[in-house]
């Protein structure tokens, strides 16, 4: 009985002795796993990186172009436009000062909203071309700039009692309806072509 009972103790030895000299077997398999995923990774990395680069060069030289050329016809067109507005332009508040600064804040932010997104864009390995085209919606954002110009204090029902007991404000209401017309379709072409210039020029390097 006690011969059989070291044969079987004997027996659980060897097999726990060989369990143990198979793990770190397991555990160099696992680890040269991990090490060659990682290597694979750090090699993607430069080439996003790189190509986020060439990226953020074309977007920031596009709209750097387009809003300088866009800043230098804006008083020449507002002014024209102002004035062949000729009722009630007297009473029209807007200035070209501030349409100047409205234009910049809103391209800079464009600008730095289409850079952030273009590393994760391509992590993702989305098409990078429309998808930043598809966040420039010029209509929009020329309505939210004249929006901005024109905006005012007066509720609805102020701007309702002032168009039936004032002429002025009714005159002023028309002229700066019209200019207001004029100037979005003026600015919605110029923002028309930061779409055309990205399309031409975002191509993988």
């Amino acid at each position: 009985m006690k011969p059989n009972c070291a044969l079987i103790y004997l027996a659980c030895l060897i097999s726990f002795i060989s369990t143990i000299y198979t793990i770190p077997i397991q555990q160099t398999s696992f680890q040269s796993n991990i090490q060659q995923h990682i290597s694979t990774n750090d090699q993607s990395y430069p080439v996003i990186d790189q190509l986020e680069k060439h990226y953020v060069q074309i977007v920031s030289r596009v709209i750097d172009k387009t809003l300088d050329d866009l800043l230098e016809n804006v008083p020449e067109t507002f002014l024209t436009i102002h004035e062949l507005q000729s009722l009630g332009k007297e009473y029209c508040q807007t200035s070209l000062f501030e349409f100047i600064q409205i234009i910049e804040n809103e391209l800079i932010k464009m600008k730095a909203d289409l850079i952030a997104a273009i590393y994760p864009l391509l992590q993702t390995k989305q098409d990078i071309n429309a998808a930043l085209i598809e966040r420039i919606n010029t209509k929009d954002l020329a309505y939210d700039i004249i929006h901005q110009l024109y905006a005012t204090d007066l509720s609805v029902l102020d701007r309702i009692i002032y168009t039936l007991s004032s002429r002025l404000f009714r005159l002023k209401q028309h002229h700066e309806a019209n200019e207001a017309l004029a100037l979005r379709a003026w600015l919605s072409s110029w923002l028309m072509d930061i779409e055309l210039a990205l399309n031409q020029t975002i191509v993988t390097p």
